[in-house]
């Protein structure tokens, strides 16, 4: 037999080779998971000082962006999210079909439903308390299983009834009571300057006989559609007579501005009191609405904005509808947001606003100054609408500054306003980049290089950008991709 004399060196230079090998092939991808960590967890210490954790779903309660990397089976499903104990309202962007409720809004609202960790220095009162959320075909509040959850639709005569009073009901003064009166007639016909002073008067003048109206009958007791119902059914004389005769000074104030200085009636009046009656047509003549917006009988549970402090109520609309019932949601809205003004400033939970199709609610008083109130008062309004000029359209330009500026985070799911792709495109900010200039053979056939300032992202490529999003926080941005809810 044939003696090799190097086969034991050979050996062991094999078992090395192997035991190297060995070591790579665990320590290489070791270090490489340790890397990612790394750079996560200073990602995530970077975002916890503008509000914002990286987390997996399942875990802290928040309001969700979107993830780190596009869903698959090679990294976590990480997401992007303002933990719901943090401060400072969300306005999200995007056209129809962009997500804006399957990838924003569900998946926030399921958080509030599995959000069971809770972090050391955390307890169960930092947490939701309740929200609000305007779903529109009750696509939401389908796809979101949340304890102490209230549907309200104002065609569900087997539902619970929504109290138009219940908040006035609750306030302790009549000049409070009054005052509240007042903002509801404002919610029914509101004020817009037309620059036409025919039509200014008639709004004015219908809106001043609403105000009396219920003012003289809510301190009678009668509720809300009853006295609609009583204003359409009588004549604009009697109507004045039973006011006079209700002896309630404040109501009375309000038809005076009709009496001339001879006793007689402005003679435009009857045309103010049918302005009037085409405002509250909805509620005196529909016979599901007379059944969904009343005070609760006998043991009968009735929605107010009260709930929201241990409910998540959603009012459903079926999209057919958006327009007729306007008043009936700029009416809960808008009552939902005073009775948050009205919290108390040692409020420990958060309290969620989910505005779904903003425009569709219309003008509803001081959004702008709410806006900065609420948040005070433990209260985040997420604002889903598809453009900037949706919010300018009902409250202005400078009430849409304000409200643009009083939005902590800015989610842009799609641009399609070429103006508006520029706004956005200068909040993101631009960047230095360098040029290159190829001098030719004249020349000599260098090459210089310049630098030139450019969006960080390019205006038109706000246009279309697929299942990916982008995120404005309080230190800068960041591309992030859709969170879709069903995938």
């Amino acid at each position: 037999m044939y003696h090799d004399p190097f086969y034991p060196i050979r050996e062991a230079l094999n078992d090395l080779v192997e035991s190297i090998l060995g070591f790579f092939s665990v320590f290489i991808p070791a270090v490489l998971i340790l890397i990612v960590l790394i750079l996560l967890l200073r990602t995530s210490i970077r975002l916890r000082k503008s509000g914002l954790s990286v987390g997996l779903e399942g875990g802290t309660p928040g309001i969700v962006f979107g993830r780190f990397t596009k869903r698959g089976k090679t990294w976590p499903p990480l997401r992007v999210y303002s933990p719901i104990w943090e401060e400072g309202h969300v306005g999200i962007f995007g056209g129809t079909g962009d997500g804006k409720t399957s990838s924003q809004l569900i998946p926030s609202m399921r958080s509030l439903a599995s959000g069971m960790i809770r972090t050391m220095y955390r307890n169960a009162e930092n947490d939701c308390a309740g929200s609000f959320c305007i779903d529109i075909s009750g696509d939401i509040s389908s796809n979101v299983d949340l304890p102490n959850k209230i549907i309200f639709d104002p065609f569900d005569l087997r539902g619970t009834p929504y109290n138009v009073f219940g908040l006035i009901d609750s306030l302790s003064s009549d000049d409070e009571k009054n005052d509240a009166l007042s903002k509801l007639a404002y919610l029914i016909i509101p004020e817009k300057k037309s620059g036409n002073a025919a039509a200014d008067y008639f709004a004015n003048g219908s809106r001043n006989i609403l105000i009396a109206s219920l003012i003289a009958f809510y301190h009678k007791g009668w509720d809300f559609i009853e006295i609609c119902r009583h204003i359409v059914g009588t004549s604009q004389p009697d109507l004045f007579s039973e006011i006079d005769r209700s002896g309630n000074h404040h109501a009375i104030m309000y038809i005076n501005g009709f009496v001339r200085a001879d006793g007689s009636i402005d003679n435009n009046v009857a045309g103010c009191k049918e302005s009037c009656n085409s405002a509250i047509l909805l509620f005196a003549t529909n016979a599901s609405i007379a059944q969904t917006l009343r005070r609760p009988k006998g043991n009968e549970t009735g929605i107010t904005p009260a709930l929201m402090e241990t409910h998540h109520i959603f009012l459903c609309i079926n999209e057919d509808y958006i327009d007729l019932l306007g008043p009936v949601m700029r009416i809960i809205t808008a009552q939902s947001i005073q009775y948050l003004s009205r919290r108390s400033l040692q409020a420990k939970s958060t309290i969620v606003l989910y505005l779904d199709e903003f425009k569709a609610v219309g003008a509803i008083g001081d959004f702008a100054g709410a806006m900065a109130r609420l948040r005070k008062r433990h209260v985040r309004i997420v604002l889903l609408t598809q453009s900037l000029s949706d919010i300018e359209s009902i409250y202005g330009k400078s009430d849409r500054k304000s409200m643009v500026t009083n939005m902590k985070y800015i989610i842009l799911l799609s641009i399609k306003d070429v103006d508006e792709q520029e706004y956005f495109a200068r909040m993101i900010g631009k960047h230095w980049v360098n040029q290159k200039t190829y001098h030719g053979i004249m020349g000599g056939g260098k090459i210089s290089v310049s630098k030139r300032e450019e969006y960080i992202i390019k205006p038109f490529d706000l246009a279309t950008m697929g299942d990916k999003m982008i995120l404005l926080y309080p230190g800068g941005h960041m591309k992030l991709w859709k969170n879709y809810y069903f995938k």
